[in-house]
């Protein structure tokens, strides 16, 4: 079963993208925890520096809660403690990260009627699109 990472999911996984924390879209959390830990790491004058302006979705007010994204999005999505969503941290993720759907932003409350439909519908829904580079995904 495949899924669909929207809004924040796909924000963040681009961000890291962007400013070349991976070098493509990360396909495992123990990628996401990696570029997270590492961006929290650096000191906030070079994140600013550096990174304000380099992804259209994180403007630079948005910059400083792009470590605590990271920090967020694996612990939905994992193991932790019974509250996550219980993928693995070391195989790849399930997850197509995208931003538009037939050519619409899908947000998380869109994408939760989205889940809620028959999933036989899902493919005639899905014309996705989203790297970071633009490229379509399926």
């Amino acid at each position: 079963m495949r899924f669909l990472g929207l809004s924040l999911l796909h924000h963040l996984t681009n961000f890291m993208v962007s400013v070349h924390h991976v070098e493509t879209l990360p396909k495992s959390l123990r990628e996401i925890d990696a570029a997270g830990r590492q961006l929290c790491h650096l000191p906030w004058k070079k994140v600013e520096k550096e990174f304000a302006g380099r992804d259209a979705n994180t403007p630079a007010d948005r910059l400083q809660g792009r470590c605590f994204d990271s920090a967020l999005v694996v612990a939905l999505l994992s193991r932790s403690d019974g509250l996550g969503y219980g993928f693995e941290t070391d195989r790849e993720l399930p997850i197509t990260f995208v931003e538009k759907m037939h050519g619409l932003e899908v947000d998380w409350a869109l994408g939760a009627a989205i889940s809620s439909m028959e999933p036989k519908m899902l493919p005639y829904l899905v014309g996705l699109s989203s790297t970071a580079d633009g490229t379509k995904t399926q």
